[in-house]
């Protein structure tokens, strides 16, 4: 992420997650919905959990939602590493789905 840029939210996270499931088909927009309402009540900024280099299955809900929607939607890890909110390395397996989407 360059370095002129502010890491994103929690709520701009949450608001990310609601737009993306007002396009969704079911059952793709129950889960966005769900990760969007576990964003806004995460006590830590993301940011700052990747930013220390832990892992951002700390946070409430992260690992169930980054493995079921990355299962449905091609390049969301990609996508999320390459905004610096999330690292192929952060959670098992996603690795594969940054490789290859």
């Amino acid at each position: 992420m360059p370095a002129s840029q502010d890491p994103l939210t929690n709520s701009q996270i949450a608001e990310l997650l609601a737009m993306a499931g007002e396009d969704a088909k079911p059952p793709l927009n129950r889960a966005y919905r769900r990760a969007s309402r576990k964003a806004l009540l995460w006590e830590e900024e993301a940011s700052h959990l990747n930013q220390e280099g832990r892992s951002l299955t700390e946070l409430p809900g992260v690992l169930a939602a980054c493995i079921g929607l990355a299962l449905v939607i091609p390049g969301l890890c990609r996508l999320l590493n390459s905004i610096g909110i999330f690292s192929c390395e952060t959670v098992p397996g996603s690795k594969r789905h940054c490789e290859y989407a």
